[in-house]
């Protein structure tokens, strides 16, 4: 996929624009992507419609791009926070690309030492 930072970037920025996250691990993958976002009080449905309408939108394509349903999973204690946001930058090492390519990506203060 050669459009995957341009597509993280859409995602990203869309969701700190629009929605005031903060944004923790992303990956872009051919058939799938993955996010960790930090604490919100935004219902995770409209996080996921506000994601999926800037990549859209973004890259101008007329239709829905992605299925009705997805995978959402809390993290209640660092060591889960730490473990999901490892998952996700694997994927990008395994691509080839920088654990956190997006300059937009944060890391959470609670993991201060483990960057």
């Amino acid at each position: 996929m050669d459009q995957w930072y341009e597509i993280g970037t859409f995602l990203g920025e869309g969701l700190i624009q629009e929605l005031d996250q903060r944004i923790y691990a992303l990956t872009v993958r051919s058939w799938h992507l993955h996010f960790v976002i930090g604490p919100t009080r935004v219902h995770v449905a409209d996080i996921a419609k506000c994601a999926k309408d800037k990549v859209r939108y973004g890259l101008e394509v007329g239709r829905p791009i992605w299925g009705a349903d997805y995978d959402k999973r809390f993290c209640f204690d660092e060591r889960s926070l730490l473990n999901r946001i490892r998952y996700v930058e694997r994927h990008n090492l395994e691509d080839g690309r920088p654990a956190r390519p997006w300059p937009f990506l944060q890391w959470p203060a609670c993991l201060k030492g483990h960057e």
